[in-house]
């Protein structure tokens, strides 16, 4: 078992040890009671409250089930709802639900996503036409910014002549003789990157949003597989059809070269720090670590991984410590996020094994730092067999153990966001309706908010009790009974705390 998923109890164990062998100190203190609380309060706190939060959603589902529920989780229906920009630091966009919240995450199905149009007007030929948009910027005090093409030239074999860029409804006009063009936007919305192909070789272009012009263009030996852009410099990254990965900024490029070693990578991500890389394709991924200057590239550090399957996609975690890769065979893979070595965690899957050949989505997934959770969606279709199947599930982030499930049946939402408090998922479907699902209720907020905020040292310790309980059933029952610590928290919590805390 990893190391990582005993580490609170642990850390517990050794301050009770500290504090044992060196009580005679504690006495001599001005306040000794004062500093234990301050040594072990915070990791008491943080391990029940994680595990009480774990355990109430499992709790959910096993009562749900029970009562032969098919949905265990309460979704609420909203309707058809106004929409809003949800902006992320490279440029890219998603329509989300404007229903009050802000997002802190958000994720859309390719094979869903509804193709947002233009209409503009042809000045010479007085002729409406459609365009495609293919990227939004919008920052506050920056210009509006947008990227989009024709729609005749969209729909043949992804292919495009002209690309239209649209500063502040000012058109400027790139022509490129390429495939679909790759675009993205630099984090302070100075510079935009885009993508062409001609006689199989790869040209990045990068566009001034300041003077509208396109003062620097770099040529790559081969096409461009894949382009992102950092989070925090104007910094962006691409991948060749050879396995070459090439850094570009701004009057400069820096290539490293993989030779014959790595497949094509068709996609490419910064970790949140932009101190690591990842780039995957087929069944490799790479990780490189970008801690060293970038001029000196021949000293780059890089970690290859090959998976059994074919990765369907790879995230880094909010906080970039781990990898999540979901596989072509419906499983997830943990990673190190340093060394992209596979942690020891529990196996966990986005999609049952009869549905591995429906097609070749890739889940939609969330992670809730805060919580702890890493909420997956399927977004394939379903048939009349596979009405018993789950397709949203909500697992532990630390090891994958499932925790509660929700079945769309028959047709699962195009798109979900998780909400920047963490408490609740939006949904969105093909028919534009949205729907919500609130985590906990607030009864459970309240509970966790007295673990959280109110109960001492002494009251702390009891509740951890309950949780190593719950740990050695865990050992030695296939099926969690998360309701026996749920009820034995909840229990404790109504006999100690004042009644005004634990009322509605």
């Amino acid at each position: 078992m990893n190391q990582k998923i005993f580490f609170a109890p642990l850390a517990i164990t050794i301050l009770f040890s500290h504090l044992a062998t060196n009580t005679m100190e504690l006495e001599s203190t001005k306040n000794p009671q004062k500093e234990v609380n301050k040594d072990i309060k915070k990791i008491l706190t943080k391990t029940i409250a994680t595990q009480f939060k774990h355990a109430l959603l499992n709790h959910t589902f096993q009562e749900r089930k029970a009562r032969k529920h098919v949905g265990p989780l309460q979704i609420t229906s909203l309707g058809i709802q106004k929409e809003k920009m949800f902006t992320r630091h490279n440029g890219t966009y998603d329509i989300v639900p404007n229903i009050g919240y802000d997002y802190g995450m958000w994720e859309t199905a390719s094979i869903s996503k509804i193709v947002q149009q233009t209409e503009l007007t042809k000045r010479k030929r007085n002729k409406k036409e459609n365009y495609i948009n293919l990227l939004y910027g919008i920052g506050e005090g920056k210009s509006n910014f947008r990227v989009c093409c024709a729609k005749k030239h969209y729909a043949v074999n992804n292919n495009q002549k002209l690309t239209f860029i649209f500063v502040n409804d000012t058109i400027q006009t790139c022509s490129f003789h390429s495939k679909m063009l790759q675009c993205a936007l630099s984090h302070d919305h100075q510079w935009c990157a885009l993508t062409s192909q001609d006689n199989d070789k790869g040209f990045i272009n990068l566009f001034s949003l300041e003077s509208k012009t396109i003062p620097y263009s770099f040529e790559l030996q081969h096409p461009i597989s894949a382009l992102c852009s950092a989070h925090k410099s104007a910094l962006f990254a691409v991948c060749t059809a050879k396995g070459n990965l090439a850094f570009v900024t701004p009057g400069s490029i820096s290539c490293e070269y993989a030779g014959e070693t790595v497949d094509i990578h068709t996609h490419i991500e910064f970790s949140p720090d932009d101190n690591y890389l990842i780039t995957y394709g087929g069944n490799v991924l790479r990780l490189c670590n970008l801690n060293q200057s970038l001029e000196s590239m021949e000293c780059m550090v890089c970690s290859l991984l090959k998976t059994d399957h074919f990765i369907r996609k790879a995230i880094f975690t909010p906080n970039g410590k781990l990898i999540l890769i979901a596989l072509a065979n419906g499983e997830f893979l943990f990673c190190d996020g340093v060394t992209a070595h596979i942690l020891d965690y529990y196996p966990a899957t986005w999609r049952v094994k009869k549905m591995i050949s429906v097609d070749n989505q890739a889940p939609l997934m969330l992670c809730s730092i805060k919580n702890k959770l890493l909420l997956s969606l399927d977004p394939a279709r379903r048939t009349d067999s596979d009405s018993d199947v789950y397709t949203f599930v909500v697992r532990k982030l630390t090891n994958g153990r499932f925790l509660t499930a929700h079945n769309f049946y028959s047709h699962n939402p195009r798109a979900m966001g998780l909400t920047e408090d963490e408490r609740s998922v939006v949904f969105t479907h093909d028919d534009d309706s949205v729907s919500l699902l609130h985590l906990y209720n607030d009864q459970d907020l309240q509970d966790v908010a007295f673990i959280e905020e109110i109960a001492d040292v002494r009251q702390l310790l009891e509740m951890f009790k309950f949780c190593q309980l719950y740990k050695t059933q865990q050992k030695h029952l296939k099926n969690l009974n998360a309701t026996a610590l749920v009820t034995a928290i909840r229990d404790y919590i109504r006999a100690i705390a004042p009644t005004n805390v634990t009322s509605q």
